[in-house]
């Protein structure tokens, strides 16, 4: 049976994304463009991003820019490849243009739109702006599917829209556990540097900036005084000098300052806990990496990725405004985390598979084109 034609038109793909992209290129006659070769305010390391990529993204800055924003070379391709579903990123101008263009030009393919926000920001009003919020409101009703990442927004749009397909965003567990295992002896050299053999650690992996919450994370660590647990903090942002002010006089707090790749890995092996009290968080990818690596979550109430914890189980969700409630909720965490041989992975806490995400997503955009 001849695939179906999928083209994507997406700023760039980080590292949370190469596997959901290269599910979709296994599926169908596969075209994926990109904006930018670089993102301007994300240090990804897109050398190593592409480099475990199944196809090779077409990148439409080297094309020229339109005075809307979309670089001829986009409408070239879509000519040329006449695709039967173009899958857009988000709400914006962008994206929109790509409706106007086929409502205009009368053109048959379906279109597919992406949309991350959690449950509090679709639903609850707490968008990253008015803007966003509009543009929501203007193309899902375009759009002839969207994909969310979180099953309450999933439902909330299906009932209001009748569309909605779920897909949160994960991992290939398989891929990413491949990796984690190759850098188990840098987490070797972790625990002996930072004299952690006797030591259960809680783990932050993100920018340092005030919506991340950190500064009530240390708070709550500090409140929740665990014996012999120490707090990793992996990133840099604007907020590192008040964080670090906020952590002095209590040893158990390390900044690490930004990873990523095996030195990132080598963190999430030696890990027991991971935590992500976000005020406002899309999704939160870093939540699916820690469970996949073995680590209870401690996930934020407002954050996409308190859809992958359940409470008692493999994690708990938190307040983000509740000192007291983030504090129990590492505490809890911990009771759970039994002592561990630290030469080995620990079993995934995920609850289910991305190749279960991937086949539901594949269903659901096969029903499209019925």
């Amino acid at each position: 049976m001849q695939k179906k034609k999928l083209l994507v038109l997406h700023p760039i793909i980080g590292p949370y994304r190469i596997d959901f992209f290269n599910a979709l290129n296994e599926q169908y006659d596969f075209k994926c463009c990109l904006f930018m070769h670089k993102f301007p305010t994300i240090n990804y390391d897109f050398t190593k991003i592409e480099g475990q990529l199944t196809f090779k993204p077409i990148y439409l800055d080297v094309y020229h820019i339109t005075k809307l924003g979309i670089p001829k070379g986009f409408f070239r391709i879509l000519e040329e490849f006449q695709p039967d579903f173009v899958m857009l990123s988000e709400c914006s101008i962008r994206p929109l243009i790509v409706h106007l263009y086929k409502l205009l030009f009368r053109k048959k393919f379906k279109t597919i739109t992406l949309i991350d926000d959690s449950y509090d920001m679709a639903v609850g009003g707490n968008h990253f702006s008015k803007a966003h919020a509009l543009a929501e409101k203007i193309m899902i009703p375009m759009s002839d599917e969207i994909v969310t990442v979180e099953p309450r927004v999933n439902a909330f749009f299906q009932k209001r829209y009748g569309k909605g397909i779920y897909f949160p965003i994960v991992a290939n567990e398989k891929r990413l556990r491949a990796l984690y295992e190759k850098s188990l002896p840098l987490s070797y050299q972790y625990i002996k540097e930072y004299n952690l053999e006797e030591k259960k650690v809680l783990l932050f992996v993100g920018r340092l900036i005030d919506v991340k919450n950190v500064k009530n994370t240390i708070n709550a660590f500090i409140k929740a005084n665990i014996k012999d647990v120490v707090f990793v903090i992996v990133g840099d942002g604007a907020e590192m000098p008040t964080l670090k002010e906020t952590a002095l006089g209590c040893s158990s707090v390390i900044f690490t300052g930004m990873l990523e790749g095996e030195k990132l890995y080598a963190w999430y092996n030696i890990a027991d806990v991971h935590i992500l009290a976000s005020y406002q968080e899309a999704f939160g990818a870093v939540t699916n990496e820690a469970l996949i690596a073995g680590c209870y979550s401690v996930v934020s109430k407002k954050a996409g990725s308190q859809c992958l914890v359940k409470d008692g189980v493999n994690g708990f969700t938190v307040d983000p405004n509740n000192l007291d409630d983030i504090a129990n909720g590492i505490i809890k965490a911990f009771d759970l985390a039994r002592k561990r041989d630290q030469t080995k992975l620990q079993t995934s806490k995920m609850l289910f598979t991305f190749e279960e995400c991937s086949d539901r997503l594949k269903k659901g955009l096969d029903r499209v084109l019925k």
